[in-house]
């Protein structure tokens, strides 16, 4: 009786997400992602199933490519936080190069969202960091530092700021990982930022 019962939660779950899915992101949002309730969409494709991986990306594509003009508009300003939590969710290298071309930001929230998603995929980043100009490196090294000292500005000290920026991918930290010079970059430019701060 228990697994029946299992099994049909399971099937209404499966129905109510999916109308729940089409109510809370229709398609309209992919031109134009600025319209009010696009939040409550991220937030609904982060606990999404993962066959709405495609119409996430596809979001975060728009939002970041497309005509609307960024956090501008009418209606309240895109939590670029949980987009870079979407794309470090689906974690294709087309999501994460979508949030990293939010750099250079012209706002804070921007540089937020480069550094959460550096928190929970540094090594990924790092490799898409890789492949680009040396300009484009240290203007997003820069994002992240600045993102991560203001996302943990209540906490963040000259011990622990390198752990923190990396969030649990500590091998990092290690001099012998093939993307250390890069994460020791970013290392670097936090401690800069916090330094002042924290004498």
């Amino acid at each position: 009786m228990r697994s029946i019962l299992r099994v049909f939660a399971f099937i209404t779950a499966a129905v109510s997400f999916s109308v729940a899915r089409a109510d809370v992101c229709p398609d309209d949002l992919l031109d134009n992602p600025y319209v009010d309730g696009v939040d409550d969409c991220v937030f609904s494709l982060l606990r999404s199933q993962p066959e709405q991986q495609q119409f996430a990306e596809r979001l975060i594509h728009e939002v970041v490519y497309g005509k609307s003009g960024g956090n501008k508009g009418p209606s309240t300003p895109l939590d670029y936080e949980q987009l870079a939590e979407l794309a470090a969710l689906i974690e294709t290298p087309k999501s994460i190069d979508a949030i990293l071309n939010l750099v250079p930001a012209d706002d804070e929230t921007r540089s937020f969202a480069v550094a959460r998603l550096y928190e929970l995929r540094a090594p990924l980043v790092l490799e898409r960091l890789m492949g680009k100009d040396q300009a484009r490196q240290e203007s997003t090294i820069f994002s992240i530092a600045w993102g991560v000292a203001n996302n943990h500005y209540l906490f963040i000290n000259t011990t622990n700021y390198e752990r923190l920026a990396v969030g649990q991918h500590w091998e990092l930290t290690n001099s012998d990982h093939p993307h250390y010079d890069l994460a020791r970059q970013i290392s670097e430019e936090i401690l800069a930022i916090i330094k002042p701060f924290a004498e």
